[in-house]
């Protein structure tokens, strides 16, 4: 019934109906007249009545379609003009994915039809890039927790999955993150991990420094500016090594939340 919410749709379904019965009602008159069960001049005083009822109705149907597009159109216009008011709270990159989707929510159950429509397919599509983020994260995670070391294979696998993450926050507008940690090695011990702190220090930052997540030791650069900038380090790792390392980006806040230096072993110790 949804096709009868607007009154442009019931407009066409009466004139379509009236058109309906304007040639069943020839149909019929017709098949009096075969059957001669009428006489001629009572034929035509129903087919003039007919017609003229007929006319009419049309005309007024006509007009009343007419109408209701413009109408229609005056609605559409308005409700456009609306949604732009709600624009700003779906591209403030202030909020996250969890509010932009409550405010779908609400839309849907308090916007007019028309407008509902597009707040259905936002929710819709939020829904969906929520769910590749999911999938990205299990992947991603799985590569980092394991036992043993990332090959260079995974490494490059993370990465592009990383990328693709940041796709979708770029085309959501999302602005969840802007501290990352740029992997360039991992060690089970400090020792070797010193070896690549040098080596990062000397050819890439001074700002490197070890982090100690589970039994590993990684020597990572911390990126505060954007994951562009993160990008560029990983490239540099690359050609400082001569492609020897394969770096990767983690972000700072789920990969090593409130991470606190350890004198002992002059390293920093992740909590999370």
């Amino acid at each position: 019934m949804r096709y009868f919410n607007n009154t442009g749709n019931v407009s066409l379904f009466l004139y379509l109906l009236f058109v309906g019965i304007a040639i069943l009602g020839m149909i019929f008159i017709c098949y009096l007249i075969f059957k001669s069960k009428l006489e001629m001049e009572r034929i035509d005083k129903i087919i003039d009545v007919f017609k003229s009822v007929i006319v009419t109705t049309a005309i007024g149907t006509v007009t009343l379609i007419i109408t209701d597009l413009f109408k229609e159109r005056k609605q559409q216009l308005e409700e456009m003009s609306a949604f732009k008011d709600y624009l700003p709270y779906v591209t403030d990159n202030k909020k996250n994915l969890n509010d932009m989707k409550f405010l779908c929510d609400f839309m849907v159950s308090v916007a007019p039809e028309g407008l509902k429509k597009s707040w259905e397919d936002w929710r819709t599509k939020l829904n969906g890039k929520e769910d590749t983020l999911k999938t990205i994260a299990a992947l991603q995670t799985a590569i980092v927790k394991q036992p043993d070391k990332p090959s260079i294979q995974q490494i490059k696998d993370y990465n592009k999955l990383e990328d693709k993450k940041q796709a979708i926050y770029q085309d959501l507008n999302l602005n969840v993150n802007n501290s990352y940690l740029v992997v360039i090695g991992a060690n089970k011990t400090v020792g070797p991990a010193a070896t690549e702190l040098k080596f990062a220090k000397d050819s890439i930052s001074q700002n490197a420094a070890i982090y100690k997540k589970g039994n590993w030791y990684r020597t990572v650069i911390p990126v505060t500016t954007n994951y562009d900038d993160a990008k560029a380090i990983v490239s540099l790792v690359s050609e400082k090594s001569k492609g020897k390392k394969v770096a990767y980006i983690v972000s700072l806040k789920s990969w090593c939340n409130s991470p606190t230096f350890s004198a002992t072993e002059n390293c920093y110790i992740c909590n999370l």
